[in-house]
């Protein structure tokens, strides 16, 4: 069937380098949590509001498994400024609860506001009001925040009226109605109980859902899904991408790690690829938010703070030789063993793997590249695709503009100073070098432009030769 949709297209070919204005990158990350909104995308801009909204992973061991947190922690460690969240559960996910009684009576069932462990601190204390005894005041805390709701000091004279005012006001609880036959009794506090973060059982879907459900049609460049670094996901993750950036004109790249202790011939080894793709390598040392304690997290944690690093120079600078602010790196926990020497670097990046090691002192990408299959090719360098991607997304916004516009000499000739207009401001950034004058012709149907472009960008410096001359006296 013939595509019938208006849409603009764009065909790069290998004489077309691409480039675009600067600005910070956006980040979408996938992962769990133990408290927040599920499978909705949350825009964070900084860690106070990732713990609020999703909660500090407060036991190290009951939420060992939880990734969202871990992840914004090194993404904005390393510079992020815009991160769109995905909460995600395996389906068995349950808010925590607490049954209030009179008498042996069920009256009020209260519900962490979200599913989740977070909801197991959350208790309710009910007490008889100080001015009519025989009415109710609630006070509601995960112990950190209280809430108090007392009617205006008058208490409450049913469950209906003590419902009412918490489910309007209360960001820890929701309530339901058992019945109002018989007003609750007084409550010390109590906890609710029975919360499950619905993170142990995750299938490929689960995150692939998410992105099809939520991302598809989401602006983000960059994308982290902390505590998954399987081959075979990463195929799948960056096919997805390929398919949204050719159906919907999308554009992001898929930053991601190696897995726990993986040698450098296992990662040598993968199969996943592409210029959407960046693995980096090796593991990360994180020191944990509470208890202060070191944990040695896979790579795809370390691709978190890898690609706040991207996004913070967005799109023309390489995060190649820029310093990566993490506890530690980890190639191999057993030994200790922490640091690539030359020759793993060197093979790593033969292999298209970013190597991370320390540089001078400092913990840095080796150098930044893609899962491109052509080492000698632009798209090798991570920071090319990135340009690549932003240009095209800015191309597009200007031509959709003129789609259903007359196909005249005088709107071509418009359309193609505009895009000029764009790649002259990209020149006096510093993101292209040179460019040539676009041209914008009448294609084979009368319906139908083409515009062409050549763009030089302005390459990241790789590689520096220096000569000494020796000089008798």
């Amino acid at each position: 069937m013939a595509a019938l949709r208006p849409r603009t297209q764009i065909t790069v070919q290998s004489a077309l380098n691409l480039t675009a204005p600067s600005g910070p990158g956006v980040i979408a990350m996938i992962g769990t949590a133990q408290w927040g909104s599920m499978d909705t995308v949350v825009s964070i801009d900084n860690m106070s509001q990732a713990i609020n909204n999703f909660k500090d992973d407060i036991d190290e061991t009951t939420n060992s498994s939880l990734t969202l947190i871990k992840g914004l922690d090194l993404a904005f460690n390393n510079g992020a400024s815009s991160i769109k969240c995905i909460r995600i559960n395996d389906g068995d996910s349950t808010s925590s609860t607490l049954v209030l009684q009179a008498g042996s009576t069920d009256v009020i069932t209260l519900w962490g506001k979200y599913e989740g462990t977070y909801g197991d601190n959350v208790s309710a204390t009910i007490t008889a009001n100080a001015v009519t005894a025989a009415n109710r005041d609630i006070s509601i805390t995960d112990g950190i925040n209280t809430e108090t709701y007392s009617n205006d000091g008058v208490g409450y004279t049913s469950n209906t009226n003590i419902i009412t005012a918490v489910n309007a006001g209360s960001s820890l609880v929701a309530c339901d109605l058992e019945t109002d036959d018989f007003l609750v009794d007084a409550l010390s506090q109590s906890n609710l109980a029975g919360g499950d973060n619905g993170e142990n059982s995750l299938i490929a879907s689960d995150w692939t859902t998410a992105m099809d459900n939520l991302l598809n049609n989401e602006d983000y460049d960059l994308l982290c899904i902390p505590g998954n670094s399987v081959d075979s996901f990463q195929t799948t993750v960056v096919g997805k991408l390929v398919t949204r950036a050719s159906a919907e004109d999308k554009f992001s790249q898929f930053i991601t790690g190696i897995s726990k202790d993986e040698t450098v011939a296992t990662a040598k080894a993968r199969t996943a690829s592409g210029m959407r793709l960046s693995v980096v390598a090796p593991n990360v040392k994180h020191t944990h938010r509470i208890t202060g304690n070191e944990e040695i997290l896979d790579g795809s944690y370390l691709g978190c703070a890898y690609a706040a690093l991207i996004a913070k120079n967005w799109p023309e600078v390489s995060a190649t030789h820029k310093v990566l602010n993490v506890g530690g790196l980890s190639i191999l926990e057993s030994s200790g063993t922490e640091y690539y020497n030359n020759t793993d670097q060197n093979g790593l990046l033969n292999a298209r793997i970013v190597p991370i090691t320390k540089i001078g002192g400092s913990l840095m990408p080796s150098r930044a590249v893609t899962r491109y299959s052509d080492v000698t090719a632009v798209y090798y360098e991570e920071n090319i695709v990135s340009i690549l991607d932003y240009i095209k997304a800015q191309v597009i916004l200007l031509l959709n503009g003129y789609i259903g516009k007359p196909n005249l000499e005088r709107v071509r000739t418009v359309i193609a100073k505009n895009v000029d207009g764009i790649l002259e401001g990209d020149k006096r950034e510093e993101i292209v070098a040179s460019y040539r004058a676009t041209q914008v012709v009448v294609a084979t149907s009368p319906d139908t432009i083409t515009v062409t472009m050549s763009i030089l960008p302005t390459f990241a410096i790789n590689f520096i030769d220096v000569t000494l001359t020796i000089e008798s006296s």
